[in-house]
């Protein structure tokens, strides 16, 4: 039987997916980090403190949920370029935010995506 992943493992894998969501529609590193940071904004309004391993469970959950919904859309996205990317990663982030706290009250929103 396949162990399940890990949280840690699956917040990397999100993070990859992102990346590469972002590198497809042709953005650098500069957009990638802009759209990263537009992700933060919109999930807390600002980057927790501390690197990602020591951020709180909930807060790892929902970086995972935000860069997949973000990738989700910078890959939908029919423009490139790192404004495109931004921009997508912005929309993705508040769907996320959206779907979290939407979801919160049945317990298990992170259950439903992982």
């Amino acid at each position: 039987m396949e162990r399940p992943q890990s949280l840690r493992d699956n917040r990397i894998e999100q993070r990859r997916n992102y990346t590469d969501a972002c590198v497809e529609k042709q953005a650098d590193q500069d957009g990638i980090a802009k759209g990263t940071n537009k992700i933060y904004d919109n999930l807390w309004g600002d980057r927790p403190d501390g690197k990602r391993d020591n951020w709180t469970v909930d807060q790892q959950k929902e970086i995972a949920v935000g860069e997949n919904i973000a990738a989700n859309h910078v890959r939908s996205s029919s423009k490139t370029g790192n404004d495109a990317v931004v921009e997508a990663s912005s929309e993705g982030a508040k769907q996320a935010r959206e779907y979290i706290d939407d979801q919160k009250e049945n317990g298990n929103w992170w259950g439903r995506l992982f």
